[in-house]
């Protein structure tokens, strides 16, 4: 297999794959700077149709990205305190 047909390949893997971005960034106080972003999360939704593309200040908003940081920031700790033993 060619190097490009692996890339190729490597891209629609990429593609179907279901990928959590967030981007970060000035809100809608902003809103050249806030266009930006949506253009930024229009362009990734277009090549990664999969991917749920949000920005921090939506979720900072009702506290769901505080809370999934916490959650995830316990399950690193208990994993590592099971690493111990």
């Amino acid at each position: 297999m060619s190097f490009y047909e692996r890339l190729r390949q490597l891209g629609l893997l990429a593609e179907a794959m279901e990928l959590n971005i967030l981007v970060w960034g000035p809100g809608r106080s902003l809103p050249e700077d806030f266009a930006k972003r949506e253009q930024l999360r229009q362009a990734i939704k277009s090549r990664f149709p999969n991917a749920d593309v949000r920005f921090s200040d939506e979720e900072f908003e009702n506290g769901a990205l505080f809370e999934r940081v916490c959650l995830r920031l316990r399950q690193i700790a208990i994993g590592k305190m099971e690493w111990l033993f």
